[in-house]
């Protein structure tokens, strides 16, 4: 979360220098709406097993455990990223990147280790 919120300080950091740096009236910078990407979101809470987050009619077994865990932070991670991305792009002011648009640049960029892929 760290890392996300460092990203997106400096995105919006670089939009607002950009936009203060632009010629011309302060009118005309206002009316450009501000372009956002959401990076992202890692959640860093200790989950150690699956059935913290999910409800199963019989629990998991050792085996399989480590598997479901990785995929239920991954699917909670993405909704969390998709629904971030639609609030925004709801705002008044903002354009925002879509969502799987957002997903195909990361993936092209991200090294093959990072939590995006």
């Amino acid at each position: 979360m760290t890392r996300s919120l460092f990203g997106g300080i400096c995105l919006i950091s670089v939009a607002l220098s950009g936009c203060a740096g632009l010629g011309g009236s302060p009118g005309a910078a206002q009316k450009l709406p501000l372009k956002v990407v959401v990076e992202p979101i890692i959640l860093e809470a200790p989950i150690t097993k699956s059935t913290q987050i999910h409800s199963f009619d019989e629990a998991p077994s050792p085996e399989i455990e480590s598997v479901i865990l990785a995929q239920l932070v991954d699917e909670i991670q993405t909704k969390a990223q998709r629904l971030l991305t639609e609030h925004l792009a709801r705002q008044g002011g903002v354009l925002v990147v879509p969502f799987d648009e957002t997903r195909r640049i990361l993936a092209d960029i991200a090294p093959s280790d990072s939590p995006t892929r």
